[in-house]
């Protein structure tokens, strides 16, 4: 189980419902019950009222190397036709509602006024992909904001990134040189 919160947290509809059958479904089943990290061990563990099966499984995303990183970060950019002097905003995720990946394009196109060089990029597929693509058509950003299907591997473009945009949250982190 990687999502380990309850449907009534989530402000889902019918969440009480949803709850009840989840939970009951989890109670059956024989097997051990695995999350990441150890917060949502804790979380499932009092949805279930039992702690027992619950096992705990570190992501699987390795730390990078820096100076592995260091190194991708100009073939990386000169790929993606950032220029040196430009500023690129990254989001990675799933192209989903809860990802928030339109409000990437309301960023960039405030941002872009006050700072003509960012450059713009989301990794990451979804059922939001074709009317995220169709709004960047429409709106005419497609110079400056463009999208990647999904990478096996991220790490370089974290590398080639100047700020990375997590639409959960509406925040952006500033990386430092």
């Amino acid at each position: 189980i990687h999502i380990t919160q309850s449907a009534s947290y989530l402000r889902a509809a019918l969440a009480g419902c949803r709850d009840f059958v989840a939970r009951r479904a989890l109670r059956r089943f024989p097997g051990p019950l695995v999350t990441t990290p150890g917060g949502r061990e804790r979380d499932l563990g009092a949805f279930l009222g039992d702690v027992s099966r619950i096992r705990t499984v570190l992501n699987g995303v390795p730390i990078p190397d820096r100076d592995a990183l260091a190194a991708q970060r100009p073939t990386k950019r000169a790929e993606l036709g950032v220029g040196k002097d430009d500023v690129l905003f990254l989001a990675v995720g799933r192209m989903t509602l809860q990802k928030r990946p339109m409000l990437l394009l309301n960023l960039a196109e405030r941002i872009r006024v006050e700072m003509p060089s960012a450059r713009f990029l989301w990794v990451g597929d979804g059922a939001m992909s074709a009317t995220w693509d169709r709004q960047v058509a429409a709106k005419s950003l497609g110079h400056f904001v463009q999208r990647l299907s999904w990478q096996h591997d991220v790490s370089a473009y974290y590398a080639a990134a100047d700020v990375f945009l997590h639409g959960k949250t509406a925040r952006a982190r500033v990386r430092s040189h």
